[in-house]
């Protein structure tokens, strides 16, 4: 008998674009933590930066995002998804790209290019991916 339920799995649908579809953004991960911190330190005083990053704690995953125009903090959000048990961090880095974006579009205003600084390669990698994966309708809203 197994010992999973499967009403309480996670239902999957497919993917909204078809396999080997470019997206419409680029991701780009530096070399180094070095070069990321120098990169950063350069455009952080004349840009505008949107941080993106979440984490469990006590039992909770959470996600947040800061937005900074010119090296000033404007605005930020924060959400708590819910449990541990019922969610995981991967989840909860998506949601916080999806609270970037909304202050992208509806603080700063819509711009050409947005810069959106994740510290999680495999969630940068994700964007890229047209597969099948954990958390699809998270990764399809984002899109």
């Amino acid at each position: 008998m197994a010992k999973f339920k499967p009403e309480e799995m996670e239902k999957m649908n497919a993917t909204r674009q078809w396999p080997g579809t470019m997206p419409n953004f680029s991701t780009f991960i530096m070399e180094t933590k070095e070069k990321s911190v120098e990169n950063n330190n350069k455009l952080f005083p004349i840009s505008r930066m949107i941080y993106t990053d979440s984490s469990g704690y006590k039992g909770a995953i959470g996600a947040a995002a800061v937005a900074f125009v010119n090296g000033t903090k404007t605005v930020e959000l924060r959400y708590q998804l819910g449990l541990d048990t019922r969610h995981m961090v991967f989840k909860g880095e998506l949601v916080a790209i999806i609270l970037g974006l909304h202050l992208s579009c509806n603080v700063i205003g819509i711009r050409e290019h947005i810069n959106l600084n994740i510290d999680n390669q495999v969630t940068i990698k994700t964007m890229s991916n047209n597969c099948l994966q954990s958390a699809q309708y998270l990764i399809d809203e984002i899109k």
